[in-house]
């Protein structure tokens, strides 16, 4: 494994290497997010891993599917999570992003495009 790894590394010019580092960071929140709820949720962090599997364990003759460990309605959360993150996040872009890009000129009216060749 370390092996590949040195080969990997080394594919890599020079110039490049660790200049994105979204998808390792991407996977530390998620990791972070599973650690932190995982006993909660099962790692469920999206509407897909929490509901399905629930909803299975329920029809199957779990009745307690619906709550935590600690006898609390939990199944709800992953699916509101997404959901109201979702909106947050599109407020927090309009409000800090958004506004401070450039927009486009609208086009003078009567002018017709040109034809492409």
């Amino acid at each position: 494994m370390a092996e590949g790894a040195a080969v990997l590394g080394g594919a890599v010019p020079r110039r490049v290497r660790g200049a994105n580092l979204a998808p390792f960071v991407i996977g530390l929140v998620v990791a972070a997010i599973g650690m932190a709820f995982g006993t909660n949720a099962g790692y469920a962090i999206n509407p897909a891993r929490g509901l399905g599997p629930r909803l299975a364990s329920f029809i199957t003759g779990h009745h307690h599917a619906w709550r935590d460990q600690w006898g609390n309605l939990y199944w709800w959360v992953p699916i509101a999570g997404p959901l109201i993150g979702g909106l947050v996040g599109a407020v927090a872009y309009k409000l800090f992003i958004g506004r401070f890009l450039p927009t486009a000129e609208p086009e003078p009216p009567g002018r017709v495009p040109a034809p492409e060749a």
